[in-house]
């Protein structure tokens, strides 16, 4: 059977005109004043508050920072050793941080005021280190930062749409799912450990290196499993009815995959390369044959939602579908790391009823007594506990190192600011 055109018409959503009622006008103007006069009462507490919390957290007292005020924006700066001895007050004994946090606000820089010469002044210095103000830190600033910390402020690398697709939908779209999703889930993982390591590079430290190739070989093992599996079981089904041309074909989605799979030969050769180099030198290889392996994985998910999963609910019945899932759980049985398969699979999904159905189907070992039954669900829940702990703990390991890590790096480029480190 040939695979039919299918094209989607869009329907063009009807038009709702959205109408605000005005209550009348000078009720309105008095609330919006009132509205206006109470943020701006905040504003001015959350600055004090700021200041204090500040000067506290650093064991600093609050005179010794000064205000610099930008459109709407306000940002802390240490004073320098001559602003300090010429600017700061004296406190009086007794006098509590939060008085002193009080009187300082009263004197901040406003870089909107035009007529003031030394407003001008702060604005040009407060523009010249532009990174510090566009992320309100002053620690941001190339000139004044160590790299350790500016490593911490640099832009993540940006991870793909790798969005997961609800179960339930259809018997087609949940056969696909359980494949694609699986692999969703690891790849989102993959960039946060790979940003992670990418913020930490100026401190990466061996076991940050064989964390990362720990995880990566389960990776490697679920991607193998699922490119085999459609090989070899699942487009072979769905090509007894339906012709797969063109992108479709074989032929193409072998070109896809390969890309995919030399990608991550690519990631596994520079763990050599760790060990001899600079981590700085060699995480862009990492990052580049990252994009390559997620666009390769989207481009494949995207054919196949589009238009392999129509035409097999067109050519392919429910009944088909249930007895294609019996076949395929058996075939992960079958496998050296089928526990190991199965809970990477099952990870993602978090439809219970489906969950349910799956592990059923997985744990009903046909023709096989009592005893050998209960011993292999057993064998797979503990494989499964095992897999949690050896596999997916890693990412938490990585948000915590990293975690660690930037709030080491800014204490200490506080500390540096201040002029408590050398």
């Amino acid at each position: 059977m040939s695979t039919k055109g299918i094209s989607a018409g869009l329907l063009s959503p009807s038009r709702k005109n959205l109408t605000l009622n005005s209550t009348g006008g000078r009720s309105s103007s008095l609330r919006a004043f009132l509205k206006q006069e109470a943020s701006e009462e905040d504003k001015q507490q959350a600055m004090r508050d700021q200041l204090n919390n500040r000067a506290s957290a650093q064991n600093l007292s609050p005179e010794q920072f000064k205000m610099i005020r930008m459109g709407s924006s306000t940002h802390l700066v240490p004073l320098s050793p001559t602003d300090s001895s010429t600017d700061a007050k004296i406190p009086a004994e007794g006098e509590s941080k939060k008085a002193m946090a009080r009187n300082l606000s009263s004197r901040v820089v406003d870089l909107n005021d035009k007529s003031d010469n030394s407003a001008d002044q702060a604005r040009r210095a407060v523009e010249k280190d532009g990174a510090a103000i566009a992320s309100n830190d002053f620690l941001g600033a190339k000139k004044s930062s160590s790299i350790r910390y500016r490593k911490m402020l640099a832009a993540e690398l940006p991870e793909p749409p790798m969005y997961m697709v609800e179960f339930g939908r259809g018997w087609a779209e949940d056969i696909f799912a359980l494949l694609q999703n699986s692999i969703r889930r690891e790849v989102q993982d993959l960039y946060y450990i790979v940003n992670s390591m990418k913020k930490r590079s100026v401190d990466l430290s061996k076991q940050d290196v064989t964390d990362f190739y720990e995880w990566l070989s389960f990776f490697a093992l679920l991607l193998d499993f699922v490119f085999q599996f459609e090989d070899k079981s699942l487009m072979p089904w769905v090509e007894e009815r339906v012709n797969l041309e063109g992108d479709l074909s074989t032929a193409s989605r072998n070109v896809r995959k390969g890309k995919v799979m030399t990608a991550i030969e690519q990631i596994e050769d520079c763990q050599f390369k760790f060990e001899h180099l600079p981590p700085g030198e060699v995480l862009p290889t990492v990052e580049k044959m990252l994009e390559v392996l997620s666009n390769g994985l989207l481009e494949q998910f995207r054919l196949e939602e589009k238009h392999i999963i129509p035409a097999v609910k067109e050519a392919f019945s429910a009944k088909d579908g249930e007895a294609f899932e019996v076949k395929m759980f058996e075939t992960i049985r079958g496998m050296d790391e089928s526990h190991t398969v199965m809970a990477m699979l099952m990870r993602s999904v978090k439809n219970e009823d489906r969950l349910r159905d799956y592990q059923a189907k997985y744990l009903r070992v046909d023709g096989a007594g009592f005893f050998k039954t209960v011993r292999f669900k057993k064998d797979y829940f503990a494989s499964k506990k095992e897999f949690h702990h050896t596999h997916t703990r890693l990412v938490y390991v990585f948000f915590n190192r990293w975690n660690q890590a930037h709030i080491g790096a800014e204490d200490d480029e506080w500390n540096r600011q201040a002029g408590r480190v050398g």
